[in-house]
């Protein structure tokens, strides 16, 4: 219970603001771009909601947060790997599951009402896999039996970049996407167990002490961004550019500007909280009263 309402103030607590910001927000690009008349008719229909509020449709960014919290929800399971570590190795079943249920899903079944609700369904139950591995690595690092790993997990992901560049190369050379190379299909989604067991498993002091600072900011650039994404795809419409200098030209503004507002509202206390930082709106009364008994104390 602890957890869940933990993690319900740091992740729904943001998704709620931001889903409506951007609900308003999406505004500027759709009248730019000549399609506000529909997204306003969208805006007005409570079913597309349902789709804002459960699947984070309103941008393409928002799925992650309603796709994560209903796993929180297996938190026990999660201790029980941590207990038993073998557990861990589900990740490799839940995710051979989701293949082919999706492969099966797409094949038959796309067409049918309510098909997105059926496929996220698919994709929490089988990322009950990531939090089981989560769960055993840090049983292990509980225990002092990680230190083995490091090297290990320097090998899983390289090996996954080579996988991905050769699936990159083979796109780029058919000119479509190649669905059926299963070795970019494991090296997708078992990149984020290697990187976390790195991460775990890594000496002490390998991590850049910058790394850690801006570690907690990561949240609100994943959030925040889609705001001059946007303002940079309105400002190169008309100008021509090549695929990769799009990219470039919308990345770089990105990054920077993102990195300056994130600055700012990690440093204004009514607003951090929409980015994971400081306390929610539930708790300022009791942050306030903690201060004001901080003041009264000569503290």
């Amino acid at each position: 219970g602890t957890v869940l309402s933990q993690q319900a103030e740091r992740l729904l607590l943001p998704f709620a603001f931001w889903l409506v910001f951007y609900a308003f927000y999406n505004l500027i690009k759709a009248s730019y771009f000549g399609y506000a008349e529909s997204y306003l008719s969208e805006l007005n229909n409570p079913t597309a909601w349902f789709g804002y509020i459960l699947l984070g449709e309103i941008k393409y960014h928002m799925h992650f947060i309603p796709t994560l919290f209903p796993i929180l929800l297996a938190y026990p399971l999660f201790q029980l790997a941590q207990r038993y570590p073998i557990l861990g190795l589900t990740i490799l079943v839940s995710l051979l599951a989701k293949r082919e249920v999706d492969v099966f899903l797409w094949s038959n079944h796309q067409n049918l009402p309510g098909f997105e609700f059926a496929l996220r369904a698919i994709k929490v139950a089988c990322y009950l896999g990531y939090g089981m591995a989560a769960g055993a690595l840090w049983g292990l690092y509980q225990r002092g039996r990680l230190t083995w790993c490091f090297r290990l997990s320097v090998g899983l992901v390289l090996v996954a970049l080579v996988a991905k560049l050769e699936h990159a190369r083979r796109i780029a050379m058919s000119g479509t996407w190649e669905w059926n190379f299963e070795p970019a299909f494991w090296a997708d989604f078992l990149t984020p167990v290697g990187l976390f067991a790195l991460a775990m498993s890594a000496p002490k002091g390998i991590w850049p002490e910058l790394l850690v600072r801006l570690a907690p900011f990561s949240f609100g650039l994943y959030l925040m961004h889609p705001i001059f994404l946007d303002l940079a795809e309105i400002a190169i419409s008309t100008l021509g550019l090549s695929p990769s200098a799009q990219v470039l030209a919308k990345i770089l503004p990105t990054v920077l500007l993102t990195s300056v507002a994130l600055y700012l509202v990690a440093r204004t206390q009514a607003l951090a909280w929409t980015i994971g930082l400081g306390p929610s709106p539930l708790r300022w009364r009791a942050h306030i009263g903690d201060r004001l008994g901080n003041i009264g104390q000569g503290r």
